[in-house]
């Protein structure tokens, strides 16, 4: 089976509606993947739309991981490397999910060296 993990802020529709569109795929067959995880560069609680989002990972039943960049930065903000070690520690939180495709979906986050551990899609 193919497993899939999907990188979005979830701030619009169109990551609310890829999510549910890959989703039915897969419930149907129409797909022979699993979704192995959901990562978030916000958490619960910043924004109404993101939270959205989040109720619909939840209600779909996938693994939800967040990291807000947000806090990330303001806690780091006098150090010129704060991206890559936001990088480093969210690639730790993802570690134990084996995927063989990232979709990023609405994340525009870009991490060279989370590009280069796995094969991934900009939607």
């Amino acid at each position: 089976m193919y497993s899939i993990g999907v990188f979005s802020t979830g701030r619009g529709q169109g990551s609310r509606g890829l999510l549910r569109s890959l989703h039915n795929a897969i419930r149907s067959g129409h797909i022979t993947a699993e979704i192995s995880f959901v990562f978030s560069n916000r958490d619960q609680g910043e924004f109404e739309t993101t939270d959205k989002f989040f109720d619909d990972i939840r209600g779909y039943g996938y693994p939800l991981i967040t990291s807000s960049f947000r806090k990330y930065r303001t806690a780091l903000r006098d150090d010129p490397q704060w991206r890559q070690k936001y990088e480093l520690d969210a690639l730790g939180l993802l570690e134990s999910h084996k995927v063989d495709l990232c979709l990023l979906a609405g994340f525009l986050l870009w991490v060279p060296e989370m590009c280069q551990r796995y094969t991934m899609m900009n939607l």
